[in-house]
């Protein structure tokens, strides 16, 4: 699940890892603020197995591959393998472009 954001964020230079997509961030506290990941949730169908994404996290993994410059869902490969990434957004690993195509 996708933890909340604090209205604002910080950025601080450092050592830590570091995302070549932080945009996402952006888009993320909007479609949280505006209610979208609960309406994905609810109105787009669920995948039932033993690692099911919620249908939030296959939308907004293509969400952010376009918001990235990605082009097809192959695209999506590049957001779905940032660790960082999903440090930041509060998520243990995004869908890869064949579990997108299969929902």
């Amino acid at each position: 699940m996708l933890k909340h954001l604090p209205a604002t964020i910080k950025i601080k230079f450092g050592k830590d890892n570091m995302t070549e997509y932080p945009g996402v961030l952006a888009l993320l506290g909007e479609l949280r603020r505006h209610g979208l990941m609960e309406f994905f949730d609810e109105a787009l169908p669920q995948r039932v197995s033993n690692h099911s994404y919620k249908p939030s996290e296959h939308v907004c993994t293509y969400f952010f591959s376009r918001l990235s410059g990605g082009y097809n869902l192959e695209d999506t490969l590049r957001i779905s393998t940032d660790e960082t990434l999903h440090e930041l957004i509060g998520v243990k690993g995004l869908p890869k472009p064949n579990t997108i195509g299969e929902w």
